[in-house]
């Protein structure tokens, strides 16, 4: 299911503070970028993920966020995979501020995560 586009304007307004957030369709919702990084992931049942590391993740658990995880069907059964993504409290929708900070969590997260090599263009 996609992203509703109402969520999507509600993230994109609350994160208007921190300057634009390119943002492009990806893992079956929209991935959301700081610089070249990813740092959130809207989900297409609106729920929104920001990226997590070994620095920020207690934080993330202390709230009880869960981590963005998705189902992969392999030869011999379905396997769930868990990335570093996790959904932090519902309630920072209602306080800007909280909201901000658990993003810059993300944005932190993502700056530290090594660089993925840029695929080659054929032809």
């Amino acid at each position: 299911m996609p992203v509703s586009r109402s969520f999507l304007e509600l993230v994109l307004g609350m994160l208007a503070p921190l300057g634009p957030v390119p943002h492009r369709a990806s893992f079956g919702g929209v991935a959301l970028f700081h610089g070249e990084r990813i740092f959130g992931i809207v989900t297409g049942d609106d729920r929104l993920f920001f990226r997590t590391d070994d620095a920020t993740r207690p934080r993330f658990e202390a709230a009880g966020a869960e981590p963005f995880t998705y189902a992969t069907r392999r030869q011999g059964g379905t396997r769930v995979v868990a990335l570093s993504y996790s959904a932090p409290p519902e309630t920072m929708f209602d306080d800007p501020d909280e909201f901000l900070e658990w993003a810059r969590l993300g944005m932190a997260a993502a700056a530290r995560a090594p660089a993925t090599p840029k695929r080659k263009k054929k032809g």
